[in-house]
């Protein structure tokens, strides 16, 4: 039967008022009194999520048909939240077991570099959807000025696959003058295909 209008506007009544609900308590949530962050590593699944396709994500690395990928990538999802517009710097690194670092934290302009190598030949569809990804989720720069609020960025971490373990994950984001707040994690096992493991 076809839907008419007004019953069109009783279906969608329902969701209008529990969106506007949502909207509401997020944006009653009040901000801390001093800025915070909070860092986590994402998962395989949670990497899948970011962009529409494979070859539209930029947080899955480079890969050959023969050999796979030459680089890994660690991602680590960063939330944070600014009572007033701040400075925030953020750094960190990837070491193993002897303290060698073996995984680098990627500026925004290193992630833009990696995916528009003219040795790689991409089509510019490809490198413009990974770029409009970065845009909206990469921090762009490793130190920058935010504004009050709250907000979420992606960070990546790349060494040559495979990356040893067993290895440690460390994030450190500063806001101002203030001491870092230090986040460790240790670095999940290989999770093969998606990544470009193989």
């Amino acid at each position: 039967m076809k839907r008419t209008p007004r019953s069109a506007a009783r279906t969608l009544f329902p969701a209008v008022i529990a969106v506007s609900l949502a909207t509401a308590g997020c944006a009653s949530t009040p901000l801390p009194q001093s800025p915070t962050a909070t860092a986590q590593v994402l998962t395989r699944t949670e990497v899948s999520y970011i962009g529409a396709t494979r070859d539209t994500n930029p947080y899955i690395p480079q890969s050959r048909i023969i050999h796979g990928s030459p680089d890994e990538f660690v991602v680590v999802k960063l939330q944070l939240a600014m009572p007033e517009k701040i400075l925030v710097t953020v750094g960190g690194s990837v070491k193993d077991a002897n303290g060698t670092e073996v995984a680098t934290l990627q500026s925004y302009q290193d992630m833009v570099s990696y995916w528009t190598d003219p040795t790689e030949q991409l089509p510019f569809r490809t490198i413009q959807a990974r770029s409009d990804t970065l845009q909206r989720w990469y921090p762009p720069s490793l130190s920058f000025e935010a504004n009050r609020g709250r907000v979420e960025y992606d960070v990546v971490f790349k060494g040559r696959n495979p990356i040893p373990r067993p290895a440690t994950v460390t994030v450190d984001v500063s806001f101002g003058d203030s001491a870092p707040q230090e986040f460790s994690f240790p670095l999940p096992p290989h999770d093969k295909g998606l990544l470009g493991l193989d």
